[in-house]
């Protein structure tokens, strides 16, 4: 009799054991699965093939793609980051390797809206311009990290610097090992921003050296911040930069309704003067 129940307990702990398989398998044929982000690297020694990597650069969120360059070049075209790709341009072994801008007009780098650049281990070298070495529009980021030296861009029309970003929600992060010198513009001689109103922009320094650089029209040596940008300082170095009239290293303004912000936690800001008053 005991036997009986005890093989009849067995069969029912079979059964259920059978019925719970299926059911986990069920659940997981019908819970969609994720698509690991994939990162891709390419390797590029000309103009021609930069601009292939940066136009079949993924769009697909959590992508992300590395170009890493085998030669210095110059540069004959504008070149446009789109929504939605992350893109970053490095140097392969064997460099930094240099870009270096030929075109008069224009911004060398557009950085979209729902876009992400990041220089690493790489000189851009600018030019005397009408517009902007890279530009920002929209809510695009700027990463210019380790080893990345931006230099030599000397933008003469009002609005745009070396890093220009006229944009609602914009992001530019200076990381520690990056260099930003020798370069002049109207205002803002490295950044300038202005804001459409809705939405900060926030320039982030968290490292690097930025020296040398003046504003000819007047105003921001390093940055002129106009309407509701918030300055944050963590870490690097601003040192001797020169401004015509006011804000040897930063002109900052605001209004009432949409200040804009300074707040420094690090770093060193030191022998930026003003050339003229």
């Amino acid at each position: 009799m005991n036997t009986g129940r005890k093989r009849e307990s067995t069969m029912h702990k079979r059964i259920l054991a059978v019925v719970m398989s299926c059911a986990l398998a069920i659940s997981l044929m019908a819970t969609p699965q994720l698509a690991a982000a994939v990162t891709t690297t390419v390797s590029v020694g000309t103009e021609a093939a930069l601009d292939t990597a940066i136009a079949n650069a993924s769009t697909t969120a959590g992508d992300s793609t590395i170009i890493q360059l085998t030669a210095s070049f110059n540069l004959t075209t504008n070149k446009t980051i789109a929504a939605n790709k992350n893109i970053t341009i490095e140097s392969a072994s064997g460099g930094p390797y240099a870009l270096t801008r030929t075109t008069t007009a224009g911004n060398q780098f557009i950085v979209n809206a729902g876009a992400t650049l990041t220089l690493t281990n790489v000189t851009v070298n600018g030019t005397t311009s009408t517009g902007a070495l890279i530009n920002i529009t929209g809510n695009g980021i700027l990463n210019i990290d380790n080893g990345a030296i931006i230099q030599g861009q000397n933008s003469t029309a009002g609005n745009n610097a070396t890093i220009s970003i006229v944009s609602t929600g914009g992001t530019i992060n200076i990381l520690p090992g990056s260099i930003i010198r020798n370069n002049t513009a109207v205002d803002g001689a490295v950044i300038f921003a202005q804001n459409t109103i809705a939405g900060a922009i926030n320039i982030n320094i968290s490292g690097g050296e930025i020296y040398g650089n003046k504003a000819t029209g007047g105003q921001g040596g390093v940055i002129r911040a106009n309407v509701n940008v918030n300055i944050n300082i963590s870490g690097g170095t601003i040192r001797d930069n020169i401004a015509n009239s006011v804000g040897g290293g930063m002109y900052i303004s605001g209004n009432a309704t949409y200040p804009s912000s300074l707040t420094m936690t690090g770093g060193t800001i030191s022998g930026n003067t003003v050339s003229n008053g």
